[in-house]
């Protein structure tokens, strides 16, 4: 009597029953009751069943079987070899041991190349002109892919691959590393957009040039366009922007909010397609012109007819900086652009090559400014030697 009273109790505290239903299953013989524990239950009130009912009893309310524990632990087996297979490198190690060797020498070359145009532009003043400090402009953005972007891209992609076996997901510092690429890549086109501009100026309106593009115009123009590559790049840390999944890759196409990288390649496609297309006008109009303006000038002004020709000469050599950024970019834009669900392992390495390529744009512009112009290779030369004091010829 005492121990069915008490199981009533123990009953009721639980608030599995009703009262009526307690009592009712305090009426079955303790050889008919099975107890379920709570946590399993689909049913609350089915905490005892009369076994005489009980193959007929539908729910999925029983005790784990092996097998089901089983199938959870396969399954997250699964999971877990998933997301191994997705952070596992798809390219041999000897590739990445020469990506990293080839891309830590290009950084090499890079950083001195830059640092040595900038320190021959500063020093040297007769090198202060409107169309050098937007060099200075593209040579900052180069150094920053020296500097920040490439290694980060090197111990992302190879080393920590070569250390670990496979990479490292780290959210900060992929969203710092793709911070640093938005600022050197979006530093460089915007560079030579205003470039692109100075040079228009320079062979549609010469007699103004001097006017129009005053060192003031171009360092409020310089600063606004920072400070849009600067605004839409810091983006990127904000909540929401980078999106982790457990198996991808620190690579932009997989890790971005697709509405804010939708916006990135608006912005740089608007930018790429007014760069390119103001180049290609001002380098067929200087092409076709290019006589009969020279000799307009001469009768007019000669002092002006050899500024026109060495305008001239400067619009080609930023031309062939455009022409040739345009060929190291578009590749990797090209590829990352394109969408695998399942990357073989020679997509993989034709996109590491790609990488290398776009890396070694910033290292190839300091030696196009010192083959195509007189005055930056001497002032260039002076500082490599340490010949701080000597003179250069700008002619």
């Amino acid at each position: 009597m005492w121990i069915k009273i008490f199981m009533l109790w123990l009953i009721m505290s639980k608030d599995f029953v009703s009262m009526e239903d307690a009592k009712n299953l305090t009426m079955l013989d303790s050889s008919q009751r099975i107890f379920i524990p709570s946590e399993e239950l689909m049913n609350p009130t089915e905490m005892y069943l009369d076994t005489s009912t009980f193959t007929e009893f539908k729910s999925t309310a029983t005790m784990p079987s092996d097998s089901a524990e089983t199938a959870t632990f396969n399954q997250s087996s699964t999971n877990a070899s998933f997301i191994l297979e997705g952070l596992r490198p798809k390219v041999g190690v000897t590739e990445m041991l020469v990506h990293t060797v080839l891309e830590f020498f290009i950084a090499l070359v890079m950083c001195l190349g830059n640092i040595v145009v900038l320190l021959a532009v500063w020093h040297h003043r007769s090198l202060h002109t409107v169309t050098n400090i937007f060099i200075v402009s593209l040579s900052v953005s180069d150094l920053c892919m020296g500097l920040f972007a490439s290694p980060l891209s090197i111990i992302d992609n190879y080393i920590t691959p070569l250390i670990y076996g496979s990479h490292v997901q780290n959210k900060w510092l992929c969203a710092f590393k793709i911070f640093c690429l938005a600022i050197s890549g979006g530093g460089s086109l915007l560079s030579l957009f205003g470039i692109a501009v100075d040079r228009y100026i320079a062979v549609m309106h010469p007699m103004k040039y001097h006017t129009m593009m005053t060192h003031t115009r171009v360092g409020v123009l310089l600063g606004c366009m920072w400070l849009i590559c600067f605004s839409s790049s810091v983006i990127i840390f904000a909540p929401d922007v980078m999106m982790f999944k457990p198996q991808d890759l620190c690579r932009t196409d997989e890790v971005l909010n697709e509405t804010y990288a939708n916006f990135m390649k608006v912005i740089v496609g608007i930018f790429f397609i007014l760069t390119s297309s103001l180049h290609i006008m001002v380098s067929l109009v200087a092409w076709k012109h290019r006589k009969r303006i020279a000799s307009e000038l001469a009768v007019f002004n000669n002092n002006m007819a050899v500024a026109y020709r060495k305008e001239n000469r400067i619009t080609k050599t930023i031309f062939l900086v455009m022409v040739i950024f345009v060929l190291f970019w578009l590749p990797w834009l090209a590829l990352y652009s394109i969408n695998l669900e399942v990357e073989p392992a020679w997509f993989t390495s034709l996109k590491h090559a790609t990488v290398a390529l776009y890396v070694a744009n910033s290292a190839v512009n300091p030696w196009i400014y010192a083959y195509r112009s007189k005055g930056m290779r001497q002032a260039m030369l002076n500082i490599i030697k340490c010949k701080w004091n000597s003179p250069i010829n700008l002619e």
